[in-house]
């Protein structure tokens, strides 16, 4: 179910909130910890109740990947336009591979079903949306701006991105992964 929803998302979302009311909430990495994501929820508020924008890097690092990803896709599909999920770097399997999430699933799911379990949640990922727009003006990535882009017509004319990470996609790239850099100024 959360596949057809996120499928019939844009790889832009356009997300509106009553500016008044201050229910919306951007939240970044959560790296597996779902302590950190039922404390969020205890603090701001249930899904039921405030509108969430999640920014990528859900898996990976922490102990509780698979139980992450499945509160939040089930949050998805119980109040689908108040919470959304936009892709980070590590919802990719080649990451997934080198830091955690695959072996987690193995370690932790039946071994009947952690192959099956782990090639489902990747497989996912290739529908979540890169980016977001919040109130016509806010832009919300997972890593960085882009300078290839011009305009916010080129912006809203973006794909969804594939399975795989390519660094040779340069928007892809920044969207996703931006690291600081020091020697910039």
């Amino acid at each position: 179910i959360v596949t057809k929803i996120l499928d019939e998302e844009k790889a832009v979302l356009d997300i509106m909130t009553d500016q008044e009311k201050s229910d919306f909430v951007i939240v970044g990495d959560i790296h597996g910890s779902l302590e950190s994501l039922f404390n969020i929820f205890e603090s701001k508020g249930y899904p039921d109740k405030t509108k969430y924008l999640f920014l990528g890097d859900y898996v990976d690092r922490g102990n509780n990947s698979c139980e992450v990803m499945m509160t939040l896709y089930a949050y998805k599909c119980l109040y689908p336009n108040q919470i959304y999920l936009i892709r980070g770097n590590h919802e990719f399997r080649d990451m997934n591979e080198n830091y955690g999430f695959k072996n987690e699933c193995l370690r932790r799911i039946s071994q009947q079903q952690n192959e099956k379990f782990y090639k489902e949640i990747t497989g996912t990922f290739k529908y979540l949306p890169i980016c977001s727009i919040l109130n016509d003006k806010i832009f919300c990535v997972h890593g960085g701006i882009s300078a290839l882009l011009e305009n916010r017509d080129q912006l809203k004319e973006l794909k969804k991105v594939d399975d795989y990470f390519c660094s040779e996609d340069s928007v892809q790239a920044e969207f996703l992964w931006s690291i600081p850099d020091n020697s910039i100024s």
